[in-house]
């Protein structure tokens, strides 16, 4: 899980998930010029076309 400790204490470059599902939140984690850059990602699925009942 993404928890805040986590997010702050994470040390080496990589993508992490949250584990909850596949709910698509995620995290970035890259290497910058000083240490490293976080960012969040979000993934959805968008549904295409209408229902008529």
């Amino acid at each position: 899980m993404l928890s805040a400790t986590f997010v702050k204490n994470v040390k080496r470059p990589g993508s992490y998930c949250d584990d909850r599902g596949g709910l698509g939140l995620g995290l970035l984690v890259s290497p910058a010029i000083r240490g490293l850059n976080k960012c969040w990602t979000q993934s959805f699925r968008r549904q295409v076309g209408f229902m008529i009942p």
